[in-house]
């Protein structure tokens, strides 16, 4: 595709009720830079809800406790459609392709205003509108502050989905452990984490930047503070939590220390070990089953041989 100056998300249908709402939206390029953002040009809206204040500038504000939500005045539809627009401006323009939404926090109205049915748009002169891809039947949001990523494909939950912009363009910097199934919770969260380049060897978790997919329950920095009393927790059980060395790193073991709390049945049980390659996503290792999780238990997994041992010579004494 071509740059464009024009950017929408048009909702045309919410799980129930006459308002939709969420928390954060993401418009992102190639590169995996979110350009819905007044950094980059004038965000506008449909509607906002007056009452408690949700305006526009609260869907793309970076701040996962702030939301909008439409003003109720017409249910969203195909005939009354509700919009959130950015306008880049004449001189930069962008292409974008992948969508993300976060679904908002709090009441038990957040899982019925969730977005049904929408498309990511683009136009020349904020008349003409074409669509870069139309998502429909979302359904399902059961668990506030879902995260959820979209593109061409139509998939809900991009498998695997981007790095952050950061990783973009390196090798073996940007590590994570993205599950499939925790043991028993209906989110992820872990106490610590760590990752080797020896086995048994010091965690190389340190000078760089954490990363998550989505967390809801404290920072991500928690996992990688060596305090088991502090701990993150994400949205969903398929939230993934990552480090961003400095420098290329070739991870062969990591461990995870389960929560001490009745919690811990929230540590990943299925899970890959995964790291950024210049492009893509490599699978480094596999795990499965790792269930029976108790308070504070701490699980080492190795999927790599130690390079000092691998290296040392072989030395055969004759008697």
């Amino acid at each position: 595709m071509a740059v464009h100056r024009y950017w929408r998300w048009l909702c045309t249908a919410c799980n129930s009720g006459a308002i939709v709402g969420l928390s954060e939206i993401q418009m992102l390029d190639s590169g995996f830079v979110d350009r819905f953002h007044a950094t980059y040009g004038t965000v506008t809206g449909s509607s906002y809800y007056a009452p408690e204040s949700l305006t526009v500038a609260k869907s793309c504000d970076d701040d996962i406790t702030t939301e909008w939500a439409s003003s109720g005045a017409t249910t969203p539809s195909a005939g009354t459609p509700e919009w959130l627009k950015i306008d880049f401006g004449a001189v930069t323009q962008y292409d974008l392709s992948i969508l993300t939404i976060r679904n908002r926090d709090g009441g038990t109205y957040a899982t019925g205003q969730a977005p049904k049915d929408f498309k990511l748009q683009y136009s020349d002169d904020d008349s003409a509108w074409s669509d870069v891809f139309a998502i429909t039947a979302q359904t399902g949001w059961t668990r506030y502050g879902e995260k959820r990523y979209f593109n061409a494909s139509g998939t809900s939950e991009m498998s695997p989905p981007p790095p952050p912009s950061a990783a973009v363009g390196t090798t073996k910097r940007l590590w994570r452990v993205r599950p499939s199934a925790v043991d028993g919770g209906t989110v992820m969260s872990m106490a610590e984490m760590q990752m080797r380049i020896l086995l048994g060897g010091a965690d190389q978790c340190a000078g760089g930047t954490p990363y998550a997919g989505n967390f809801l329950e404290g920072a991500i920095a928690d996992v990688f503070d060596d305090n088991a009393t502090s701990y993150c927790g994400g949205g969903s059980p398929k939230d993934w939590f990552g480090y961003l060395f400095a420098s290329s790193k070739d991870i062969i073991q990591i461990t995870i220390a389960a929560r001490e709390t009745s919690n811990f049945n929230q540590t990943p049980k299925d899970f890959v070990v995964e790291y950024w390659d210049d492009g893509s996503w490599v699978t480094a290792s596999t795990v499965t089953g790792s269930s029976g999780w108790t308070s504070g238990l701490v699980r080492t997994f190795t999927f790599g041989s130690d390079p000092v041992a691998s290296g040392r010579p072989l030395v055969f004494v004759c008697t």
